[in-house]
């Protein structure tokens, strides 16, 4: 899971870009990046958050009126500076790209590459992959939109796996383009005749940019220097985007496929609270896993007549649990990132809601913190359904012996959490819960982590690739 922005307008972009990756700067942690171009290309990428890696000086040096920007969380790759986007090729045209989502079949397609395209493939990023493809099928023409839409389509067959991606074709404009099943977001805003795209929409409002809509799957939307603007759907699937978007990993304020994710958040804690009352619990006090249970765990309250607390003070400054890079980093930094609030806790009935549980030793930890500070007993909440399966479409639970779900039953997870309670959302109820209220022009999300049931058929050969490669990382 990562973060894009790609920006064209009539003056220089790097501010607005570097602004928009703060934004969606919860897609990602690792490392980020902005390229620019103004006849030549100007690419800066680094480690760590932008607000510390990007300074003044070196994004008043990304001048240019076109250009992309990432915020990265490795699902492919180690991780380091080799691996931060965007990347760029200089042949031909000169392309620089930068995209979210995974590549499931990056290391067959790699050796593709070297052998039969006599291309370096100099990093362990997946995107680098795509960019050589793309690169490769658009070799030995004239630019046009014909040869861009085609170039795409070869590029497109060649990929398994999923990817939002946005792009600068030198001295032509910026591309953005959606994987046919439409597994990762990617909206688009426009202000007077200048253009945005970006993973979510919160970073175009707060760019004073209009939200005009999705980008549809399968979609190429190319914007000339000119600001000319074509857009045709190129390649088609059966639309099916992520539902852990909803669950987890966008910003509430965000809307996707026309979905408010604050809305499907609370909608999924109603019917959650249903649940709980159905089991016959009475906790005390409601308490949300911040940040992104609160919606949630406000609509239990509200439900259930019961106080809502925050009861969990979190530390802004620690980065997102679920997306740091081993165990031991996720449990520290739970230890520093929230602390209890004792007076609102102690000898009382405790319910803990979270957006979900997938390895299980944070849960562990949050509920052992309360139950610390004199909690009578401690019941804990998942929005979603258990998490059973791995993801090959980017988020980063790819392999099942990370999942405790997939090796334990509800009992056993509670027992091992040392939960008093411990209850699931079914998978059905959260689709009802995030459809609920809302357009949409699908008739499926992807639940493969919760259910199995995977849009894109994996190969048995890359699924062991990709589980040799997380072994490695692990």
């Amino acid at each position: 899971m990562c973060g894009i922005i790609g920006i064209i307008g009539d003056k220089r972009v790097s501010e607005e870009i570097y602004i928009g990756l703060n934004i969606i700067q919860h897609r990602g942690q690792d490392s980020c990046g902005i390229c620019t171009y103004n006849g030549k290309f100007h690419l800066q990428r680094y480690e760590g958050l932008v607000q510390n890696a990007f300074k003044l000086g070196s994004v008043n040096r990304l001048i240019g009126n076109i250009g992309i920007g990432h915020v990265r969380y490795p699902t492919a790759g180690k991780g380091g500076i080799e691996d931060a986007q965007p990347f760029f090729v200089n042949y031909p045209y000169g392309i620089s790209i930068a995209h979210n989502g995974n590549i499931a079949n990056y290391k067959n397609l790699s050796k593709v590459i070297e052998k039969e395209y006599k291309r370096i493939v100099n990093s362990s990023c997946d995107i680098e992959v795509f960019l050589n493809i793309l690169a490769h099928n658009l070799e030995n023409s004239e630019f046009s939109i014909d040869t861009l839409k085609n170039a795409l389509i070869k590029t497109t067959n060649e990929i398994i796996g999923s990817y939002s991606v946005v792009a600068i074709i030198g001295n032509y404009g910026l591309l953005a383009y959606r994987d046919p099943y439409g597994f990762r977001p990617l909206v688009f805003g426009k202000r007077n005749n200048n253009f945005i795209f970006s993973s979510e929409s919160c970073a175009i409002d707060t760019l004073g940019y209009e939200l005009v809509r999705d980008v549809k799957p399968g979609e190429m939307i190319f914007i000339n220097n000119n600001r000319e603007f074509y857009s045709e759907i190129i390649t088609e699937k059966e639309f099916r985007p992520c539902i852990f978007e909803y669950v987890y990993f966008a910003r509430p304020d965000s809307m996707m496929n026309n979905i408010l994710v604050a809305r499907s958040r609370y909608n999924l804690g109603k019917i959650l609270a249903e649940k709980i009352n159905s089991m016959g619990l009475k906790p005390d006090v409601v308490v949300p896993i911040p940040d992104t249970a609160r919606n949630a765990a406000l609509a239990v309250a509200k439900k259930l007549h019961i106080s809502y607390q925050e009861g969990l003070i979190k530390n802004r400054y620690i980065g997102r649990t679920f997306i740091m890079p081993g165990q031991d980093v996720r449990v520290s930094s739970i230890r520093q990132k929230l602390h209890p609030v004792k007076e609102q806790l102690k000898g009382k009935k405790v319910l803990l809601v979270d957006d979900s549980i997938v390895r299980g030793n944070t849960s562990k930890e949050l509920v052992n913190l309360v139950r610390n500070t004199g909690a009578k007993e401690v019941y804990f909440a998942s929005y979603s359904p258990p998490v059973r399966y791995p993801c090959y479409y980017g988020i980063d639970i790819q392999t099942e012996s990370e999942l405790i779900a997939n090796k334990m039953n509800i009992e056993g997870i509670r027992e091992y959490i040392n939960a008093d309670a411990l209850i699931y959302q079914d998978c059905e109820s959260m689709i009802k819960a995030i459809k609920k209220d809302t357009k949409i022009n699908f008739n499926k999300f992807c639940t493969a982590c919760f259910s199995g049931d995977y849009p894109q058929k994996i190969p048995h050969n890359i699924l062991k690739d990709i589980a040799d490669d997380r072994k490695k990382k692990i």
